[in-house]
């Protein structure tokens, strides 16, 4: 009773799903005492809609990878998890390999600034991260990742129209286990990672987790003595507290640290407006760049998170959920990936985070209902110097001596004319003269700083409830929710920008450029802006249980996305304009079915998705501007509609044969952007139209006494897509080139023999991308600009064939 108290609570609290393994090894949240079957577990556990169901049984799109799978076929972030669910793309961000993007059923965001919400939400247990920063670290330990596709926010802890992707950490079992885990794998990889789990008397429970990872990369820059680029140190520790005094009360703490000290992101040019090393790069494969920067991302982060149950009578039960996350982040990218400085971006960013969630909820005989109190508040200070030709900012420093961006913006001859002596003269600012320098001068490092400290603050209430309608038809059950939303944005921008005309920032002022009213500026460095934003959102559905292995479903919701600031303007006027929040209605409908043919077994889930968006927010680049920038604007509206299919087959318990496929067509209807353009002839940023995936997992025929042997293969195909808002309807042709990245398809092997002969002994070995196919994926675009060409796009070659072996020794259990 205790331990099925213990995983609802936990469950719950995820406001996701939790999977008892259905096709390969699918672990609950608290699985640590129970290694199932990964042939005879016919039951998926889902806590969807904040109550144990079966995955079979909710009318929602779930898709979860368990502990197991995620083992065997060495999962080692978050950001190896795209292709392997419906409608799933992840890719890495401008930041590094640390801040992965995220995009479901064709929605995104590519925002790192806390002036702006995400499409998608990722969550670390209960805890919402709502920045990619440093969300690509620390996947160890793990029951199950959960990804829950359309919009959300009537009962989950926060508003996102896309979806959300939950990466659910073990929680402490009630029996002693222990096990140490060593891989070692090419491109110098080194994983160790353990886990101890102990209970301390009847009612207390502790379990310590922890990892060192070390990758050395396979990115290498020519100009650094073919120095690694993509390398990877990390360290990370976690420790679980479970407290169970008798059956009523229950409390969960768990705390987390991370630390990285990475590099870069790797990347190559498919289009340098200002320099010729694009034409230099084309001599060299993907994996060798002349970059000539020692790029670094650094990252700490310490999470707390509490979840505290009490059972207040038979049908009614209290839970109180509350988080809080750090983060310090410090990264150098070389974002044009050539050596003639276009453009080279530094990134600070420290925020701290706290949120609470209050839920009341019972089970009666019409049916079950939920609701409570949600709060969220994040702080955060942000610092995004640039320096480069592309980005307004010019300078005469070598690549080798770009150690710290930030040092050159606060360098007393920022913005001053030296000559060959280092002596220096005063720009002088006209038109034009975009240099500012006298005959025999040269412009020493100008530089541009997105600036800026925010504070957001979101509230809700949210009540929903599920109603049996037997009278009408046996089995039909109808659900209702509402949440109602409060959000408020603050924020002072402190930008900085030293460019063409413009002379050296006097003290105690941002200077801006305005080629029409000339320099104007702002007293204090210091711009305040307010938002609020509240929106109701709602959940309807109607689910009906044909018979026990059939359920037929459609649901309706509406879900928004909060308005912001682009941070990035280059004046006054730029940063006060406002984009507004994102609204989405959309309708799902689908069918779950389990047959029995013979002895056989097949499971076909099958879901259709139609969905409007108004004012969609897009980012988009001016590179009209000095500095170019880019722009998040509302986009007017668009339809997203499509259809997702997952099957599993099993004719004989020795074999098993899974795979989805996904289809998305998303496109504008209307999109007027902030320059006049018609742009509803776009493509959809990051949106491919087809995603699958087939498996096949054979158990060899053995006795149980020498342990369990089986061997898997995966094949994954992603069609082509758009990597950039910033497409240009007058250049389709020209757009294609540099926008669109290719189509690929990846195959992955792994062989597993667990207990060995019998020991405590497990070995593994995978191969991922077994035929070392050549693919490649977005890393930066800045727009090029019609008129004069300049601009930067750039690739990072996606990973070649990778293998390993993964030895664990088991301990208790």
């Amino acid at each position: 009773m205790l331990k099925s108290a213990r995983t609802a609570a936990l469950c719950a609290a995820t406001s996701l799903t939790c999977f008892l393994p259905f096709m390969p090894a699918m672990a609950q949240t608290a699985p640590a005492e129970t290694k199932a079957s990964p042939i005879n577990s016919d039951e998926i556990i889902v806590t969807a809609r904040r109550r144990e169901e079966r995955q079979q049984d909710i009318p929602v799109a779930v898709s979860a990878i368990g502990a197991a799978q995620l083992e065997r076929q060495n999962i080692q972030s978050v950001g190896d998890l795209s292709g392997r669910v419906p409608n799933l793309l992840i890719t890495n961000g401008s930041a590094g390999n640390t801040a992965p993007y995220f995009a479901i059923r064709g929605q995104s965001q590519q925002d790192l600034t806390a002036l702006s919400d995400p499409s998608v939400s990722l969550y670390i247990g209960d805890v919402v991260v709502p920045r990619p920063l440093g969300a690509n670290l620390a996947f160890f330990d793990i029951a199950n990742v959960q990804v829950l596709r359309g919009p959300q926010g009537t009962l989950f802890g926060r508003n996102t129209p896309g979806g959300a992707v939950v990466v659910t950490p073990n929680a402490a079992g009630r029996n002693f286990e222990a096990s140490v885990a060593q891989t070692v794998a090419n491109f110098g990889t080194y994983i160790t990672d353990g886990m101890v789990n102990a209970p301390l008397g009847d009612s207390f429970s502790v379990r310590i987790a922890g990892e060192h990872k070390e990758r050395g990369g396979y990115i290498h820059d020519v100009l650094r003595n073919n120095k690694n680029i993509n390398t990877e140190n990390s360290n990370a520790a976690r420790i679980t507290l479970d407290f169970h005094p008798d059956d009523a009360w229950h409390n969960v703490l768990m705390g987390s640290y991370v630390r990285a000290r990475n590099g870069g992101t790797g990347s190559f040019p498919i289009a340098v407006g200002a320099s010729s090393g694009y034409a230099a790069q084309a001599t060299r494969d993907y994996f060798h760049v002349a970059s000539g920067i020692k790029m670094y991302a650094n990252v700490e982060t310490y999470d707390i998170t509490d979840t505290l149950t009490y059972q207040l009578n038979d049908k009614v039960s209290l839970k109180n959920i509350a988080g809080y996350r750090h983060l310090d982040f410090h990264s150098l990218e070389d974002t044009d990936g050539v050596a003639a400085n276009d453009s080279t971006t530094e990134r600070f960013s420290r925020q701290h985070q706290f949120s609470n969630e209050l839920q009341l909820a019972g089970d009666e005989e019409w049916g079950n209902w939920i609701g409570g109190f949600y709060y969220f508040n994040e702080k955060a200070k942000e610092k995004s110097p640039s320096i480069g030709t592309i980005t307004g900012a010019l300078t005469t420093l070598q690549p080798s001596q770009i150690v710290s961006v930030y040092d050159v913006l606060n360098d007393p001859f920022a913005g001053l004319c030296r000559n060959s002596a280092g002596l220096t003269a005063t720009p002088v600012p006209t038109l034009g003269n975009p240099a500012g320098c006298a005959s025999g001068y040269s412009l020493y490092g100008r530089v541009s700083q997105t600036s800026g400290n925010a504070s957001n603050t979101s509230k809700a209430l949210f009540f929903q409830a599920s109603l049996k309608l037997n009278s009408i038809a046996e089995g039909l059950v109808g659900t209702i929710g509402v949440r109602q939303n409060w959000d408020e944005r603050h924020a002072v921008i402190l930008n900085r920008f030293v460019g063409p005309n413009v002379g050296p920032a006097a003290p105690g002022q941002c200077r801006f450029f305005n080629a029409v009213s000339g320099d104007i500026s702002y007293a204090n460095c210091a711009l305040p802006l307010t938002s609020k934003f509240r929106e109701p959102t709602y959940n309807l559905s109607l689910d009906w249980h044909i018979n026990k292995d059939t359920l037929l479903y459609a649901a309706t919701r509406h879900g928004y996305r909060t308005g912001g600031y682009g941070a990035r303007s280059t004046t006054v006027a730029g940063l006060k304009r406002t984009f507004q929040p994102e609204k989405v209605d959309d309708v799902e409908v689908g069918l779950k079915a389990d047959w029995h043919p013979g002895n056989m077994f097949l499971r076909t889930n099958v879901a259709a998705f139609y969905a409007k968006y108004r004012d969609i927010q897009r980012q988009l680049t001016d590179a009209s501007a000095i500095p170019v920038t880019t722009v998040t604007t509302n986009a007017g509206r668009a339809r997203i509609q499509g259809i997702e299919f997952e099957g599993i087959f099993r004719p004989v318990p020795l074999f098993e044969l899974s795979g989805f496929y996904s289809y998305t067509d998303a496109k504008f209807t209307s999109f007027l952007g902030p320059d006049g353009i018609d742009r509803s002839s776009n493509p959809f940023a990051r949106a491919p139209k087809h995603i699958a995936s087939v498996s096949a997992r054979i158990y060899a025929p053995m006795d149980e006494s020498l342990g369990k042997l089986e061997l898997g293969f995966n094949w994954t195909y992603q069609s082509q897509y758009n990597s950039s808002d910033a497409w240009d309807p007058r250049f389709p042709v020209a757009s294609a080139l540099v926008y669109n990245i290719p189509s690929y398809d990846l195959s992955n092997a792994d062989i597993g023999w667990t207990n060995v002969m019998g020991s405590n002994f497990d070995v593994s070995v995978y191969v991922k991308n077994l035929f070392d196919k050549k693919y490649v994926l977005p890393a930066q675009s800045i727009a090029l600009s019609p008129s004069t060409g300049a601009g930067i796009v750039t690739r990072t070659p996606g990973e070649p064939r990778a293998y390993g072996i993964r030895v664990k020794y088991s301990f208790g259990g």
